[in-house]
């Protein structure tokens, strides 16, 4: 496959880009970490 910007329109279209993952809401409770906005200003 060649570079994306290269592709045509239908090309771009056809590709299956649904690779998301569903989560559980117990999963989604598991994630966390990650900067918080901020928290610089804290220090």
């Amino acid at each position: 496959m060649g570079h994306a910007f290269d592709l045509a329109l239908a090309q771009l279209e056809a590709l299956d880009l649904d690779f998301a993952e569903q989560l559980t809401e117990q999963e989604a409770a598991q994630v966390g970490g990650g900067l918080t906005t901020g928290y610089l200003s804290q220090l």
